[in-house]
């Protein structure tokens, strides 16, 4: 299982998942990595943004999200690597922020950069990688006092056989030794780099004498419809645990960050940042994170831009405000009614047998499949007064301009929450 941290998400890394969670090709770079035998042990996975074998990037989160997210989201782990240990280029906001705990620790070799700013905020975290069973590299090591801390922490250390020379090898060879870590040789460039790496003791081996990188090439896979609507089940379950119920949102990238930024939008009008997953099910409760949860997988089924979209939160805002000064019980109910009655449509499949698959509060069941109870009395009125049906909505016993005014606001609302979603920023 993978979980999100309770690191803070900063908006650089917000915007790397944004990258990851929105690109329809993939492309991973690879290179393999040999053991003393020659045998292909691992594999260094490379940021391509193409066909075009060459890294091409001015974002270190973005380049590491994108790797990460095609490699264990997209292309799957088995077609990049063939289940042999991926090692991945990690930066430091990545590990302070714990978004490598999204993914499995026995294939993620964390590689730590070499300009990495060593203090014991990073050690801390590294140790809670090693703790979570995950491995780590470091990259491009030469030793200093400023990062002589980490070679506790290493698993293996890399060095650069171009840049070190002869005895600056045999020097960090002996120095690195005695940590116990396995020692890689990176920039092989020849026959006789690797003779003399050989010779030197190094355990593992990479660079152009022994293999060139390759681009792994993909599609992102057609969205999965049930799929998500088996999340929403999940949502909706009210015997489901916390820890499962972040596990099921945290292990999809795309579906993290745009909760994320919703929640942190200035329509949701919060005073303080939601920075987790678990910070947002700490802070807003079950109840109104499952509210959320499924209008963010309405959004996955549709894309944003979507006028259905639109509906849905539309909808979804007029009920719960209308609820409030009819004194509805639970108006976030209403917001839920509100934001499934566009449901069917979504998933072009009949409401009764979508609703079977979920498992919603009885009242908002019956206002779904009969508008039956004063949720559905209501979402009855909420619908019709969205489809212009003036003449039925006059029949009814309402304010007509409460309603008005709660139409318009919702629009508004709407408009906002849409309009957040396109700049690709975090009100706060």
């Amino acid at each position: 299982m993978y979980f999100v941290g309770t690191g803070m998400t900063t908006p650089a890394s917000m915007d790397a998942l944004e990258s990851a969670a929105n690109t329809s090709r993939v492309y991973v770079g690879r290179q393999p990595i040999f053991d003393r035998r020659r045998q292909v042990v691992a594999y260094e996975l490379l940021f391509r943004s193409g066909e075009d074998n060459r890294a091409s990037f001015s974002d270190g989160n973005r380049a590491t999200a994108t790797v990460l997210g095609n490699t264990f989201m997209e292309l799957g782990s088995e077609v990049v690597t063939g289940g042999l240990p991926a090692f991945v280029n990690i930066t430091r906001d990545f590990v302070l922020e714990e978004f490598v705990h999204l993914f499995p620790p026995d294939q993620l070799v964390v590689e730590i950069l070499e300009d990495a700013l060593v203090d014991d905020l990073l050690l801390d975290r590294i140790q809670g990688l090693r703790d979570a069973g995950f491995r780590i590299a470091l990259d491009d090591f030469v030793l200093s006092e400023e990062n002589r801390a980490l070679l506790k922490h290493a698993d293996f250390v890399k060095l650069d056989v171009a840049d070190l020379g002869l005895e600056g090898l045999k020097a960090h060879v002996e120095a690195v030794r005695v940590s116990g870590a396995k020692i890689l040789a990176e920039k092989v460039e020849t026959p006789e780099d690797v003779e003399k790496c050989l010779d030197l003791g190094f355990d593992l081996f990479q660079g152009y004498a022994l293999s060139r990188p390759v681009v792994v090439k993909g599609r992102r896979p057609a969205e999965n419809r049930f799929a998500l609507l088996d999340l929403m089940a999940v949502a909706a379950d009210p015997e489901i645990e916390l820890e499962e119920l972040e596990r099921c949102v945290s292990k999809d990238l795309g579906l993290t960050y745009r909760l994320l930024r919703y929640i942190n939008s200035a329509a949701f009008g919060l005073r303080v940042r939601v920075d987790s997953i678990r910070h947002a099910l700490n802070l807003l409760g079950r109840r109104l994170i499952q509210t959320w949860i499924n209008l963010v997988v309405i959004s996955e089924a549709l894309g944003e831009g979507s006028e259905l979209l639109t509906t849905a939160m539309v909808r979804a805002r007029m009920s719960k405000t209308v609820a409030e000064c009819w004194k509805i019980d639970n108006p976030d109910a209403c917001f839920t009614a509100g934001l499934l009655s566009v449901i069917d449509e979504v998933m072009a499949q009949p409401m009764e047998e979508i609703l079977d698959r979920l498992p919603l509060a009885p009242d908002v069941d019956r206002a779904l499949r009969s508008r039956e109870g004063p949720i559905g009395d209501l979402l009855e009125t909420v619908v019709l007064w969205d489809r212009g049906r003036w003449e039925e909505v006059l029949e009814k016993d309402i304010d007509i301009d409460l309603c008005s005014r709660a139409y318009l606001e919702a629009i508004h609302w709407a408009g906002t929450l849409i309009e957040h979603q396109d700049e690709g920023e975090n009100d706060e």
